[in-house]
């Protein structure tokens, strides 16, 4: 029987993989673990990382939150009713076994898309994660969680007010 790594040990590899993104082959080698059990720690640990942190730090804004969004890009940016900027990201990264060209995208390297909606500070308010790199932004757009919410009109959102001349 294998001796079991310890929370320390699993917090540490993630830790390791996440700053450095270093090789998971290098850092299972530095943990003295297989390589598989370091992809295996590296997953586990970051969805228990997830779901405690994420409704302390990633929660949705309600009507109020929105409101003082649409607020700042009229002050800082003079667009009224605007209540985020919206942008994807292709996030770099090894292509999973028999993966075919999902991933493969248009820059002629392996990537998932990563989402955003920021306000006006250059904050993170929603984000989608997880789209193939070879999807265009349409799709990306269309297949996300924000992209529901938001035709399901559950994002809270507040309702648009005149413009001003």
């Amino acid at each position: 029987m294998r001796k079991l790594i310890s929370v320390g040990e699993r917090l540490a590899i993630t830790l390791r993989y996440y700053a450095t993104g270093d090789n998971l082959k290098t850092i299972a080698a530095g943990y003295c673990v297989g390589h598989d059990t370091a992809c295996k720690v590296v997953v586990d640990t970051g969805i228990a990382i997830y779901k405690v942190l994420a409704p302390y730090y990633l929660k949705v804004p309600g009507t109020s939150m929105w409101r003082k969004i649409t607020i700042q890009f009229s002050k800082v940016w003079n667009f009224p009713n605007c209540i985020g900027a919206i942008d994807g990201k292709h996030i770099a990264m090894q292509a999973p076994q028999n993966a075919g060209s999902d991933y493969f995208n248009y820059k002629q390297f392996h990537s998932i898309i990563l989402m955003a909606i920021c306000g006006s500070q250059y904050k993170f308010t929603m984000i989608d994660l997880g789209a193939y790199g070879r999807e265009g932004d349409k799709n990306v757009y269309n297949t996300s969680t924000i992209s529901k919410k938001l035709a399901e009109g559950t994002l809270g959102i507040p309702p648009s007010c005149i413009l001003p001349y």
